[in-house]
C-alpha cells in the first residue's frame, strides 16, 4: 500500500490513491507473509519493486532499489517501506504505474526461487502542452464538411485554427493524413483541405506540431508538442443532373434575329476523373417550335473533369424576312433542350424578333394607327369646310 507524507516528508496513515507527476514522494509499504511453512524463519528475505511495462522505467524513481523484509523465529509476516516518485516528463494524460514485487531468499544455501506479488498507483499528469486539440474542434469539422456527404470533386477547407490551441510563445505546423482511398487530405499553412475522391469512408487525421517561437530550436518531444484530432469522412456518388440556364441580359425569352447569345450548361456537381468529360448536345424541340433549323445555330457544351460548368453559344439567323412570313411582327417561337448521353436536360423558350422592328411592339403600332387615323379626320373636316 502507498502511504502519503507530510511537510518534512515523513511517512503518515493516510493511504495514497495517486502520484503527482514531478510532485512530492510516497511511501510504499511491502509486506510479505511467509506462510505457514516454506521458508526458512531465520532467512532474510529481498523484495524488488520492478515496473511490469518496461517502457515505464523512465517514469519514476524508487529508493531503494530493493528492501530487506525482517526476520525472525516465529515471525510470520514482515513489512519494509520503498519511496517512490513520479518524473516529470512530456507525457499528456493521467497513467497508471504497474508494478512487479519480486521477493527472493537472502540466502543461496536455501535455494533459488522467487516469489511473486504486484502493486499499481495513478500517476496524475502535470504536463502543461504546447499544442493541444480544443473543445470546439468537432463541432468546427463538423461545419466545415457540412450535413450531407460529400460528392466525388468536392473539397472542404478546414481552418487549423478553429482545431488546435497552441501555448504562448510557439508556433505550430500542421499535416494531414488519411486512412481509405475516398478522399485525399493536405495541409498547407493554417488551412487543411479535403478532397473527395470517389465514393466511400475514410479517416483523416491532422496533427499539429508545436515549436518555440523565434528560435531555431526543434522541439523534438514526442507528445507535449503533438496533438492530433482524427474525424471520418464519408462520400456518396450523387447522381449527375445537368440544366440550362437563361442567357444573361433576356428577358422573358426574347431574343434578336442576328445576334448570339451564351447559354450556361450547368451540372448539380463537379464531373469526376472517371466521368472523363460530358458533352451536352444542346437541339431544338420541334414539336413545340415555330422556328426551324434554318432560324438559328447552337454549339454543343462540353463539361470537363473537375469543372461543373460549360457555355454553349446560340445564333439567331438573320433572314431579311419578317418573322413567321408576315408583316405582322408576330415572333417565332424557338425551344431548345439539351441531351448529356442518355439525360435530358430542362428546355428553354425563346421567342425570335426581327431586328428591325423590336423597338415598335404591338401597342406602338395601335397608337400610331390611332395618331394617323385623328390627323386623317382633322383633314377631312377642314375639306369639308
Amino acid at each position: 500500500m502507498a502511504y502519503e507524507v507530510d511537510a518534512r516528508g515523513a511517512k503518515t496513515t493516510n493511504e495514497a490513491m495517486s502520484v503527482t507527476e514531478g510532485g512530492g514522494p510516497v511511501h510504499v509499504t511491502v509486506t510479505v507473509d511467509r506462510g505457514v511453512a516454506g521458508y526458512p524463519s531465520s532467512e532474510i528475505l529481498e523484495v524488488a519493486l520492478v515496473a511490469a511495462d518496461s517502457s515505464q522505467v523512465g517514469d519514476y524513481s524508487v529508493t531503494p532499489a530493493d528492501v530487506e523484509v525482517a526476520a525472525g523465529s516465529g515471525l510470520r509476516t514482515a513489512s519494509a517501506d520503498f519511496v517512490l516518485q513520479a518524473l516529470a516528463d512530456d507525457d499528456v494524460g493521467d497513467e497508471t504505474l504497474e508494478f512487479n514485487l519480486v521477493a527472493t531468499g537472502a540466502n543461496p544455501r536455501n535455494g533459488s526461487g522467487e516469489s511473486l506479488g504486484s502493486f499499481s498507483i495513478e500517476v496524475v499528469d502535470a504536463t502543461d502542452p504546447m499544442i493541444w486539440v480544443k473543445d470546439g474542434a468537432y463541432d468546427a469539422i463538423t461545419m466545415a464538411l457540412g450535413d450531407a456527404p460529400l460528392s466525388p470533386g468536392d473539397s472542404v477547407e478546414i481552418m487549423t485554427d478553429d482545431v488546435f490551441g497552441l501555448a504562448q510563445g510557439y508556433t505550430a505546423s500542421y499535416g494531414a493524413a488519411v486512412e481509405g482511398d475516398a478522399v485525399a487530405a493536405s495541409a498547407s499553412g493554417a488551412m487543411v483541405t479535403v478532397t473527395a475522391s470517389k465514393a466511400g469512408e475514410a479517416k483523416v487525421t491532422i496533427s499539429g506540431t508545436a515549436k518555440m517561437a523565434s528560435s531555431s530550436l526543434v522541439i523534438n518531444q514526442t507528445v507535449s508538442n503533438i496533438a492530433e484530432v482524427t474525424f471520418p469522412v464519408m462520400v456518396e456518388d450523387t447522381p449527375l443532373e445537368v440544366t440550362l440556364e437563361m442567357p444573361a441580359g433576356v428577358m422573358d425569352g426574347n431574343i434578336v434575329e442576328g445576334e448570339s447569345y451564351d447559354i450556361m450548361v450547368m451540372a448539380n456537381r463537379a464531373i469526376t476523373e472517371a466521368e472523363g468529360e460530358v458533352e451536352v448536345m444542346i437541339m431544338r424541340d420541334r414539336a413545340a417550335s415555330d422556328a426551324d433549323d434554318s432560324d438559328f445555330t447552337v454549339s454543343n457544351a462540353t463539361i470537363m473533369a473537375g469543372e461543373d460548368s460549360a457555355t454553349a453559344e446560340l445564333m439567331v439567323t438573320e433572314d431579311m424576312e419578317p418573322d413567321s412570313g408576315t408583316n405582322d411582327n408576330m415572333g417565332e417561337q424557338l425551344v431548345l433542350y439539351g441531351m448529356a448521353g442518355d439525360m435530358e436536360t430542362n428546355s428553354l423558350t425563346f421567342t425570335i424578333w426581327d431586328q428591325a422592328v423590336p423597338a415598335l411592339p404591338l401597342i406602338g403600332q395601335l397608337v400610331l394607327a390611332l395618331f394617323l387615323a385623328l390627323g386623317g379626320a382633322r383633314l377631312y373636316r377642314r375639306r369639308q369646310g
